[in-house]
């Protein structure tokens, strides 16, 4: 702590001192600096930003794929995957998909979204309605905040 200091007051004592003079809050009254070396504080600056991106956490987007028809275990199993994926804080795209006939009978995949919804309550949310592309019913499932 040098206190406060005129510009060229500033530049002179880093010169002497062999080290480079670093603006750290150009937006406060008045400016902060420090002394040290240049390309050691962007590298550090550097990895705490790419530390601090790592706990941000925007994940990946999992994809589970189901039929209308599954049977109650398989439904089961499919869930513990996908609630283990959203607390992983990973998004989750459940992709029901009909062959031939099953198209008829969308209320199927309607009730299992609903049973999807009551199983994952308090882990994550339905962030999109069901739509349908073609063959497939798709919804993505988010993590719950907090």
């Amino acid at each position: 702590m040098l206190g406060v200091k005129s510009i060229q007051e500033a530049l002179v004592i880093a010169q002497d001192s062999g080290y480079d003079l670093i603006e750290i809050a150009p937006d406060a009254v008045p400016p902060v600096c420090r002394l040290g070396s240049l390309s050691k504080f962007l590298y550090e600056r550097e990895k705490k930003r790419k530390e601090a991106r790592k706990g941000h956490g925007a994940g990946q987007v999992k994809e589970i794929r189901m039929r209308p028809n599954i049977g109650v275990h398989d439904f089961l199993v499919k869930m513990n995957a996908v609630t283990k994926f959203l607390k992983d804080r990973n998004k989750v795209r459940v992709s029901i998909i009909f062959y031939g006939r099953e198209m008829e009978h969308r209320e199927f995949a309607y009730k299992m979204l609903e049973r999807i919804e009551q199983q994952i309550a308090g882990v994550g949310l339905i962030e999109t309605r069901p739509q349908m592309y073609g063959n497939r019913m798709i919804t993505i499932l988010v993590p719950q905040r907090g």
